[in-house]
Protein backbone atom coordinates (compact mmCIF):
# COMPACT_ATOMS: atom_id res chain seq x y z
CA UNK A 1 0.00 0.00 0.00
CA UNK A 2 2.44 2.78 -1.21
CA UNK A 3 0.58 5.62 -1.92
CA UNK A 4 2.82 8.50 -0.79
CA UNK A 5 4.14 10.19 -4.00
CA UNK A 6 -0.13 10.37 -5.07
CA UNK A 7 -0.83 12.08 -1.95
CA UNK A 8 1.79 14.23 -2.48
CA UNK A 9 0.78 15.52 -5.60
CA UNK A 10 -2.82 15.65 -4.36
CA UNK A 11 -1.40 17.94 -1.68
CA UNK A 12 0.53 19.85 -4.15
CA UNK A 13 -2.80 20.61 -6.23
CA UNK A 14 -4.10 22.86 -3.80
CA UNK A 15 -1.32 25.62 -4.39
CA UNK A 16 -0.99 24.64 -7.98
CA UNK A 17 -4.19 23.41 -9.38
CA UNK A 18 -6.91 25.53 -7.59
CA UNK A 19 -8.77 28.30 -10.01
CA UNK A 20 -11.78 30.88 -9.10
CA UNK A 21 -14.63 29.41 -7.63
CA UNK A 22 -17.10 28.07 -10.67
CA UNK A 23 -14.16 27.66 -13.31
CA UNK A 24 -14.53 23.79 -13.92
CA UNK A 25 -11.43 23.17 -15.52
CA UNK A 26 -11.46 20.95 -18.22
CA UNK A 27 -15.12 19.63 -19.43
CA UNK A 28 -16.01 15.79 -18.30
CA UNK A 29 -19.34 13.91 -18.29
CA UNK A 30 -21.82 12.85 -15.93
CA UNK A 31 -20.18 9.14 -16.44
CA UNK A 32 -16.87 10.40 -15.31
CA UNK A 33 -17.81 12.22 -12.34
CA UNK A 34 -19.89 9.26 -11.01
CA UNK A 35 -16.84 6.90 -11.85
CA UNK A 36 -14.20 9.10 -9.44
CA UNK A 37 -17.37 9.81 -6.96
CA UNK A 38 -17.17 5.85 -6.48
CA UNK A 39 -13.62 6.00 -4.83
CA UNK A 40 -14.84 7.10 -1.73
CA UNK A 41 -16.42 4.88 0.61
CA UNK A 42 -20.29 4.07 1.31
CA UNK A 43 -21.08 3.84 4.83
CA UNK A 44 -23.50 0.39 4.48
CA UNK A 45 -20.45 -1.15 3.10
CA UNK A 46 -17.92 0.28 6.21
CA UNK A 47 -20.16 -0.56 8.82
CA UNK A 48 -20.54 -3.19 10.84
CA UNK A 49 -23.77 -5.68 10.63
CA UNK A 50 -24.42 -7.00 14.32
CA UNK A 51 -27.52 -5.80 15.54
CA UNK A 52 -27.86 -2.55 17.16
CA UNK A 53 -30.00 -1.55 19.78
CA UNK A 54 -31.72 1.45 18.14
CA UNK A 55 -32.81 -1.68 15.67
CA UNK A 56 -36.59 -2.53 17.29
CA UNK A 57 -36.51 -5.39 15.83
CA UNK A 58 -33.48 -6.98 16.90
CA UNK A 59 -32.69 -5.74 20.92
CA UNK A 60 -36.03 -3.56 21.73
CA UNK A 61 -36.37 -6.91 24.52
CA UNK A 62 -32.44 -7.03 25.65
CA UNK A 63 -31.78 -10.46 26.30
CA UNK A 64 -29.22 -11.37 29.26
CA UNK A 65 -26.46 -12.65 26.66
CA UNK A 66 -23.17 -10.14 28.11
CA UNK A 67 -21.22 -11.14 25.75
CA UNK A 68 -23.77 -10.64 23.14
CA UNK A 69 -24.24 -7.07 23.75
CA UNK A 70 -20.24 -6.42 23.91
CA UNK A 71 -20.96 -7.57 19.99
CA UNK A 72 -23.38 -4.87 19.63
CA UNK A 73 -21.41 -2.42 21.73
CA UNK A 74 -17.90 -3.31 20.01
CA UNK A 75 -20.45 -2.33 16.72
CA UNK A 76 -21.11 0.54 17.66
CA UNK A 77 -17.73 1.69 18.30
CA UNK A 78 -16.86 0.89 15.13
CA UNK A 79 -19.34 2.34 13.30
CA UNK A 80 -19.41 5.59 14.57
CA UNK A 81 -16.03 6.27 13.02
CA UNK A 82 -16.37 5.38 10.01
CA UNK A 83 -19.97 6.34 9.25
CA UNK A 84 -18.32 9.88 10.24
CA UNK A 85 -15.88 9.27 7.93
CA UNK A 86 -17.70 8.33 5.13
CA UNK A 87 -20.69 11.43 6.00
CA UNK A 88 -17.74 13.56 5.94
CA UNK A 89 -16.18 12.93 2.29
CA UNK A 90 -19.97 12.15 1.00
CA UNK A 91 -20.93 15.74 2.16
CA UNK A 92 -18.27 17.19 -0.08
CA UNK A 93 -18.34 14.89 -3.23
CA UNK A 94 -22.06 15.38 -3.17
CA UNK A 95 -21.56 19.36 -4.20
CA UNK A 96 -20.49 19.97 -7.71
CA UNK A 97 -17.05 19.63 -8.35
CA UNK A 98 -14.82 22.98 -8.66
CA UNK A 99 -12.12 22.01 -11.12
CA UNK A 100 -11.04 19.35 -13.21
CA UNK A 101 -8.01 18.55 -14.49
CA UNK A 102 -7.99 15.44 -17.53
CA UNK A 103 -4.18 15.51 -17.89
CA UNK A 104 -3.90 14.95 -14.38
CA UNK A 105 -7.41 13.10 -14.03
CA UNK A 106 -8.08 14.59 -10.95
CA UNK A 107 -11.49 16.02 -9.39
CA UNK A 108 -11.17 19.02 -7.09
CA UNK A 109 -13.68 19.96 -4.32
CA UNK A 110 -12.98 23.53 -3.05
CA UNK A 111 -10.88 24.69 -1.43
CA UNK A 112 -13.22 26.13 0.78
CA UNK A 113 -13.31 27.95 4.58
CA UNK A 114 -13.92 24.93 6.84
CA UNK A 115 -17.03 25.48 8.72
CA UNK A 116 -15.17 25.53 12.24
CA UNK A 117 -13.46 28.83 11.00
CA UNK A 118 -9.93 26.96 10.88
CA UNK A 119 -8.52 27.66 7.44
CA UNK A 120 -9.92 25.88 3.98
CA UNK A 121 -10.63 22.40 3.14
CA UNK A 122 -10.64 20.80 -0.16
CA UNK A 123 -11.27 17.28 -1.41
CA UNK A 124 -9.66 15.80 -4.08
CA UNK A 125 -10.11 12.31 -5.95
CA UNK A 126 -7.31 11.13 -8.60
CA UNK A 127 -7.33 8.42 -11.08
CA UNK A 128 -3.62 6.83 -10.35
CA UNK A 129 -1.46 5.52 -13.17
CA UNK A 130 -2.14 1.63 -14.43
CA UNK A 131 0.04 -0.23 -12.23
CA UNK A 132 -0.81 1.44 -9.53
CA UNK A 133 -1.92 -0.93 -5.62
CA UNK A 134 -5.47 0.88 -6.35
CA UNK A 135 -7.28 2.79 -9.34
CA UNK A 136 -8.17 5.70 -7.73
CA UNK A 137 -6.51 7.85 -4.34
CA UNK A 138 -8.56 10.90 -2.52
CA UNK A 139 -7.60 13.02 0.34
CA UNK A 140 -9.63 15.71 2.39
CA UNK A 141 -7.16 18.22 3.05
CA UNK A 142 -6.85 21.50 5.10
CA UNK A 143 -4.61 24.66 4.58
CA UNK A 144 -4.13 28.70 5.54
CA UNK A 145 -5.52 30.72 2.54
CA UNK A 146 -2.66 31.14 0.66
CA UNK A 147 0.06 28.79 1.93
CA UNK A 148 0.50 26.10 0.05
CA UNK A 149 3.06 24.74 2.72
CA UNK A 150 0.48 24.12 5.49
CA UNK A 151 -1.82 21.32 3.13
CA UNK A 152 -2.43 18.80 5.89
CA UNK A 153 -4.15 15.62 4.44
CA UNK A 154 -6.63 14.56 7.25
CA UNK A 155 -8.88 11.73 5.40
CA UNK A 156 -6.87 10.10 3.03
CA UNK A 157 -7.19 6.41 0.78
CA UNK A 158 -7.80 4.55 -2.52
CA UNK A 159 -10.00 2.46 -3.94
CA UNK A 160 -10.45 0.04 -7.01
CA UNK A 161 -14.51 -0.01 -7.45
CA UNK A 162 -16.27 -2.39 -8.96
CA UNK A 163 -18.53 -1.38 -11.75
CA UNK A 164 -20.92 -3.87 -11.27
CA UNK A 165 -21.00 -4.51 -7.47
CA UNK A 166 -20.01 -1.40 -5.77
CA UNK A 167 -19.95 -4.29 -2.49
CA UNK A 168 -16.94 -6.26 -4.47
CA UNK A 169 -14.72 -3.47 -4.71
CA UNK A 170 -11.73 -3.00 -2.90
CA UNK A 171 -9.83 -0.19 -0.58
CA UNK A 172 -8.47 1.57 2.34
CA UNK A 173 -9.04 4.85 4.21
CA UNK A 174 -7.05 6.29 7.02
CA UNK A 175 -8.41 8.77 9.20
CA UNK A 176 -5.68 11.15 10.62
CA UNK A 177 -7.44 12.75 14.11
CA UNK A 178 -4.58 13.58 15.17
CA UNK A 179 -3.04 15.74 12.08
CA UNK A 180 -6.54 17.48 12.37
CA UNK A 181 -6.64 18.26 16.02
CA UNK A 182 -2.95 19.61 15.54
CA UNK A 183 -4.07 21.87 12.38
CA UNK A 184 -7.08 22.99 14.60
CA UNK A 185 -4.56 23.78 17.72
CA UNK A 186 -2.29 25.73 15.37
CA UNK A 187 -5.29 27.86 14.16
CA UNK A 188 -6.23 28.47 18.02
CA UNK A 189 -9.15 26.13 17.93
CA UNK A 190 -10.33 25.95 21.87
CA UNK A 191 -12.92 23.31 20.53
CA UNK A 192 -10.63 21.32 19.68
CA UNK A 193 -10.28 19.15 22.97
CA UNK A 194 -13.25 17.32 21.68
CA UNK A 195 -12.33 16.17 18.55
CA UNK A 196 -11.07 13.26 19.78
CA UNK A 197 -7.55 11.40 19.56
CA UNK A 198 -5.54 9.49 17.54
CA UNK A 199 -6.08 7.41 14.17
CA UNK A 200 -7.72 4.74 12.75
CA UNK A 201 -7.04 2.77 9.01
CA UNK A 202 -9.92 0.39 7.52
CA UNK A 203 -9.29 -2.03 4.65
CA UNK A 204 -12.37 -3.39 2.88
CA UNK A 205 -12.42 -6.10 0.46
CA UNK A 206 -14.84 -9.25 -0.73
CA UNK A 207 -13.53 -13.27 -0.80
CA UNK A 208 -15.06 -15.88 -2.09
CA UNK A 209 -14.57 -19.01 -0.26
CA UNK A 210 -16.83 -22.17 -0.54
CA UNK A 211 -19.20 -21.34 2.43
CA UNK A 212 -20.15 -18.06 0.68
CA UNK A 213 -19.03 -14.79 -0.47
CA UNK A 214 -17.35 -12.62 2.77
CA UNK A 215 -17.51 -9.11 2.84
CA UNK A 216 -14.67 -8.34 5.11
CA UNK A 217 -13.34 -5.17 6.87
CA UNK A 218 -10.31 -4.37 8.47
CA UNK A 219 -10.02 -1.55 11.37
CA UNK A 220 -6.82 -0.63 12.78
CA UNK A 221 -7.09 1.78 16.03
CA UNK A 222 -4.48 3.19 18.00
CA UNK A 223 -4.02 5.71 20.60
CA UNK A 224 -7.60 5.99 19.79
CA UNK A 225 -10.44 8.36 21.98
CA UNK A 226 -13.64 8.83 20.44
CA UNK A 227 -14.60 12.38 20.08
CA UNK A 228 -17.73 12.43 22.42
CA UNK A 229 -21.20 11.78 20.99
CA UNK A 230 -24.84 13.71 21.39
CA UNK A 231 -25.01 13.27 24.65
CA UNK A 232 -21.45 14.42 25.40
CA UNK A 233 -19.85 11.21 26.15
CA UNK A 234 -16.54 10.32 24.99
CA UNK A 235 -16.50 6.42 24.91
CA UNK A 236 -19.24 3.83 25.45
CA UNK A 237 -16.56 2.39 28.18
CA UNK A 238 -13.29 4.77 28.80
CA UNK A 239 -11.79 7.94 27.35
CA UNK A 240 -8.78 6.74 27.88
CA UNK A 241 -6.38 5.62 24.81
CA UNK A 242 -6.95 2.15 23.42
CA UNK A 243 -4.95 0.24 21.00
CA UNK A 244 -7.99 -1.74 18.55
CA UNK A 245 -7.78 -4.25 15.38
CA UNK A 246 -11.52 -5.50 14.30
CA UNK A 247 -12.07 -7.64 11.30
CA UNK A 248 -15.77 -7.72 10.52
CA UNK A 249 -18.17 -8.03 7.88
CA UNK A 250 -19.97 -10.97 6.97
CA UNK A 251 -20.92 -14.32 4.85
CA UNK A 252 -23.36 -14.80 2.50
CA UNK A 253 -24.10 -18.42 2.38
CA UNK A 254 -26.75 -20.66 0.73
CA UNK A 255 -28.45 -21.04 4.10
CA UNK A 256 -27.74 -18.08 6.04
CA UNK A 257 -26.30 -15.14 6.18
CA UNK A 258 -23.32 -14.77 8.84
CA UNK A 259 -22.45 -11.21 10.29
CA UNK A 260 -19.07 -11.61 12.33
CA UNK A 261 -16.85 -9.78 14.36
CA UNK A 262 -13.29 -10.54 15.51
CA UNK A 263 -11.19 -7.67 17.89
CA UNK A 264 -7.71 -7.69 19.81
CA UNK A 265 -7.82 -4.98 22.26
CA UNK A 266 -5.12 -3.67 24.15
CA UNK A 267 -6.49 -1.57 27.20
CA UNK A 268 -6.09 -1.06 31.11
CA UNK A 269 -9.09 -2.26 31.75
CA UNK A 270 -7.48 -4.91 34.95
CA UNK A 271 -6.82 -5.32 38.35
CA UNK A 272 -5.17 -8.76 39.19
CA UNK A 273 -8.28 -10.85 38.92
CA UNK A 274 -10.66 -11.51 36.11
CA UNK A 275 -13.55 -10.07 38.18
CA UNK A 276 -12.42 -6.89 38.52
CA UNK A 277 -12.19 -6.43 34.75
CA UNK A 278 -14.35 -3.69 33.31
CA UNK A 279 -14.80 -2.32 36.52
CA UNK A 280 -15.32 0.86 38.47
CA UNK A 281 -12.37 1.54 39.79
CA UNK A 282 -9.70 2.83 38.16
CA UNK A 283 -7.36 -0.37 37.89
CA UNK A 284 -3.67 -0.02 37.87
CA UNK A 285 -1.34 0.61 34.77
CA UNK A 286 -0.39 -1.99 32.88
CA UNK A 287 -2.53 -2.75 29.60
CA UNK A 288 -4.45 -5.97 29.01
CA UNK A 289 -5.63 -8.14 26.29
CA UNK A 290 -8.95 -8.71 25.56
CA UNK A 291 -9.66 -10.94 22.40
CA UNK A 292 -13.74 -11.06 21.31
CA UNK A 293 -15.00 -13.13 18.70
CA UNK A 294 -18.76 -13.07 18.14
CA UNK A 295 -21.16 -13.81 15.27
CA UNK A 296 -24.74 -13.46 14.38
CA UNK A 297 -27.24 -15.80 12.13
CA UNK A 298 -29.50 -14.09 10.20
CA UNK A 299 -29.49 -11.11 12.96
CA UNK A 300 -30.47 -13.65 15.58
CA UNK A 301 -28.94 -16.98 16.87
CA UNK A 302 -25.47 -16.24 17.78
CA UNK A 303 -22.17 -17.37 19.65
CA UNK A 304 -19.35 -15.27 21.26
CA UNK A 305 -15.76 -16.48 22.87
CA UNK A 306 -14.03 -14.39 24.49
CA UNK A 307 -10.12 -14.26 26.37
CA UNK A 308 -8.49 -12.51 29.10
CA UNK A 309 -5.02 -12.34 29.42
CA UNK A 310 -1.63 -10.61 30.19
CA UNK A 311 -1.32 -6.91 32.23
CA UNK A 312 -2.17 -7.00 36.22
CA UNK A 313 -3.73 -10.18 35.55
CA UNK A 314 -2.49 -13.29 37.17
CA UNK A 315 -4.38 -15.62 35.54
CA UNK A 316 -6.22 -16.29 32.32
CA UNK A 317 -9.72 -16.45 31.46
CA UNK A 318 -11.65 -17.97 28.71
CA UNK A 319 -15.78 -17.27 28.14
CA UNK A 320 -18.23 -18.96 25.80
CA UNK A 321 -21.75 -17.81 25.28
CA UNK A 322 -24.59 -18.73 22.99
CA UNK A 323 -28.06 -16.75 22.69
CA UNK A 324 -31.19 -16.77 20.66
CA UNK A 325 -33.27 -14.35 19.30
CA UNK A 326 -33.63 -11.11 21.31
CA UNK A 327 -30.25 -11.96 23.44
CA UNK A 328 -31.68 -14.72 25.05
CA UNK A 329 -29.02 -16.16 26.66
CA UNK A 330 -28.88 -20.48 26.37
CA UNK A 331 -25.46 -21.31 27.17
CA UNK A 332 -22.28 -19.75 29.12
CA UNK A 333 -19.25 -21.12 30.68
CA UNK A 334 -16.12 -19.13 32.42
CA UNK A 335 -12.55 -21.26 32.44
CA UNK A 336 -9.89 -19.66 34.02
CA UNK A 337 -6.58 -20.74 33.55
CA UNK A 338 -8.07 -23.81 32.50
CA UNK A 339 -10.27 -24.81 35.30
CA UNK A 340 -14.04 -24.22 34.48
CA UNK A 341 -15.23 -22.24 37.41
CA UNK A 342 -18.89 -21.24 36.04
CA UNK A 343 -21.43 -22.98 33.79
CA UNK A 344 -25.14 -22.45 32.87
CA UNK A 345 -27.01 -25.45 34.18
CA UNK A 346 -29.17 -27.07 31.34
CA UNK A 347 -27.52 -24.52 28.79
CA UNK A 348 -27.29 -25.35 25.17
CA UNK A 349 -26.49 -23.79 21.76
CA UNK A 350 -28.52 -24.04 18.88
CA UNK A 351 -26.82 -25.06 15.60
CA UNK A 352 -24.96 -23.76 13.81
CA UNK A 353 -24.05 -22.13 16.90
CA UNK A 354 -22.77 -25.01 18.47
CA UNK A 355 -19.77 -24.47 16.59
CA UNK A 356 -16.87 -21.65 16.39
CA UNK A 357 -16.70 -19.23 14.62
CA UNK A 358 -12.98 -20.74 12.74
CA UNK A 359 -15.09 -24.13 12.59
CA UNK A 360 -17.99 -22.55 10.52
CA UNK A 361 -15.72 -21.62 8.02
CA UNK A 362 -15.88 -17.89 9.33
CA UNK A 363 -13.08 -15.67 8.73
CA UNK A 364 -11.25 -13.99 11.85
CA UNK A 365 -8.49 -12.10 12.67
CA UNK A 366 -6.16 -14.87 12.30
CA UNK A 367 -6.74 -15.34 8.68
CA UNK A 368 -5.78 -11.75 8.62
CA UNK A 369 -1.95 -11.48 6.67
CA UNK A 370 0.54 -10.69 9.48
CA UNK A 371 2.31 -8.07 6.92
CA UNK A 372 -0.81 -6.64 6.05
CA UNK A 373 -1.55 -6.25 9.48
CA UNK A 374 1.66 -4.61 10.62
CA UNK A 375 1.08 -1.95 7.09
CA UNK A 376 -2.13 -1.16 9.07
CA UNK A 377 -0.84 -1.06 11.99
CA UNK A 378 2.20 1.32 11.24
CA UNK A 379 -0.22 3.40 8.77
CA UNK A 380 -2.35 4.09 12.18
CA UNK A 381 0.50 4.75 14.34
CA UNK A 382 1.98 6.82 11.61
CA UNK A 383 -0.33 8.68 9.96
CA UNK A 384 0.87 7.58 6.31
CA UNK A 385 -0.53 5.07 4.36
CA UNK A 386 2.18 3.45 2.37
CA UNK A 387 4.78 2.01 5.67
CA UNK A 388 7.29 0.27 4.22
Amino acid sequence: MRMRSGLLLVGLAIGCGAEDEGQAGDDYTPETLTAYRSALPQRERLSAGVPELDEPTALTARGDAVLGAYGVGFARAVNRPVRALVATLRAIADLPPTHFDAAARTFTWGPWEAEDGGGQVALLVKEDAPGADFQYSYALIRSIKGSPDSATPVISGGATPDADDPERGVGVALWDIEAERQFRLEQGDGDVVDSGRGRFVTLFGHHEQEEGDAYFNLAVFRDFVPAPDSSGNASETSAEPIDVDYFYGRVDGDAARIDFLDSDVLANICADSVASCFGATPPPSAIERFEYNAFFVNGGVGRAEARLSEGDLNETAHFVECWSAGLARTSFQIEESGAMVETLENGSCTAPADQSAPDLGVPTLDDVDRTLLGLMSCAAENGQIGCD
